[in-house]
C-alpha cells in the first residue's frame, strides 16, 4: 500500500513538472510565433528563424535578451515587453543590422559573385562574443593615453584570463609585441617597455617577442640589448633568415659606434 501511494505521488509530481515545463515551452514559443513591431527583420519571419536570429545576437555580443528588451530578470516571459523600443541598445541593434545588410550587398556587387558564395559580415564578425567590439589595441590605448603601464598590464592579464582561447581578443605574441613597439615610436617608452616585459614573460619560448623587443631597443639606441634580443630569436627559430639579417644589422651598428 505504501509503495502504491509513493508511486502515485511520484507519478503526479512527474506529471506536474512535465506540465509546467510544457507551459514554459509554450510561453517561450509564443514570444517567437507572434512578433510585434518588427522594423528590420521581415514581418513574415518564421518562429524558428526568429528564435535562431535572437540566439545568434546573444552569442555574438555576449549579452542576454534583457540587453535589448524591456524586462526584469527572473520575471516570466509573458511579463516582458518585447515590442517596446524604450532601450537604446535595441535601436542601435536595428541600425547595425541595416549597416550589415548594406555591407553584404556592396561586397557581393564588388566581388561579382553569386550571393551564396560571397563572404558575409555577421554580428560575430565584429563583436566576437563581447558587447563592445574593441580590439586589444583599443583596450590598451585607453591606458596609453594616461601613460598607465601598470593598469594596462593588469587589465591585459585579467581579460586574457577570461577570454584566452576564444576569438574575443587577439592575445598572440606578435600583436602585443608590435603594439609595444609602436607605443615606443609614439613616445611612450616606459609604457612600451612594460608591455614588452609582459610579452616576454607570457611567451618565453616564442621568437616573435624577442624580435619586437630588439626592434624597440634599436629604436632607443640600446644596440647591445637589441643584439641579444635578436640572437635569442635566432636561437628559438634558426630557420628564419631575416632574423640573422637583424643580428648582422645590430652588429654593424655596434661596430660603427666603436
Amino acid at each position: 500500500m505504501f509503495k502504491q501511494i509513493s508511486c502515485g505521488l511520484a507519478l503526479v509530481g512527474g506529471l506536474t513538472l512535465a506540465a509546467a515545463e510544457m507551459a514554459n515551452a509554450q510561453q517561450r514559443n509564443d514570444q517567437f510565433s507572434k512578433p510585434k513591431n518588427l522594423k528590420v527583420l521581415p514581418e513574415d519571419i518564421s518562429s524558428s528563424d526568429l528564435r535562431e536570429t535572437m540566439r545568434q545576437f546573444s552569442f555574438a555580443t555576449g549579452i542576454r535578451c534583457s540587453g535589448c528588451h524591456v524586462a526584469k530578470e527572473g520575471a516570466p516571459l509573458s511579463d516582458w515587453n518585447f515590442k517596446s523600443d524604450e532601450k537604446e541598445q535595441k535601436r542601435i541593434a536595428r541600425e547595425m543590422l541595416k549597416l550589415t545588410a548594406i555591407i553584404n550587398e556592396t561586397v557581393t556587387e564588388i566581388d561579382d559573385v553569386d550571393a551564396a558564395q560571397a563572404v558575409k559580415v555577421r554580428c560575430m564578425t565584429c563583436h566576437r562574443g563581447i558587447e563592445q567590439p574593441k580590439l586589444i589595441q583599443d583596450v590598451l590605448d585607453e591606458y596609453k593615453v594616461k601613460n598607465d603601464a601598470t593598469g594596462a598590464v593588469t587589465h591585459y592579464r585579467e581579460i586574457r584570463e577570461i577570454y584566452y582561447g576564444s576569438h574575443a581578443y587577439d592575445f598572440t605574441p606578435f600583436t602585443l609585441g608590435e603594439y609595444a613597439h609602436t607605443a615606443q615610436v609614439d613616445g611612450a617608452t616606459e609604457f612600451s617597455f612594460a608591455l614588452h616585459d609582459l610579452n616576454l614573460e607570457l611567451h618565453p619560448d616564442d621568437d616573435r617577442p624577442y624580435v619586437a623587443w630588439g626592434n624597440t631597443l634599436m629604436q632607443t639606441e640600446d644596440f647591445a640589448g637589441a643584439l641579444k634580443a635578436y640572437q635569442k630569436a635566432v636561437e628559438l627559430n634558426p630557420d628564419a633568415a631575416f632574423y640573422r639579417q637583424l643580428v648582422e644589422r645590430a652588429e654593424t651598428t655596434i661596430a660603427a659606434q666603436e
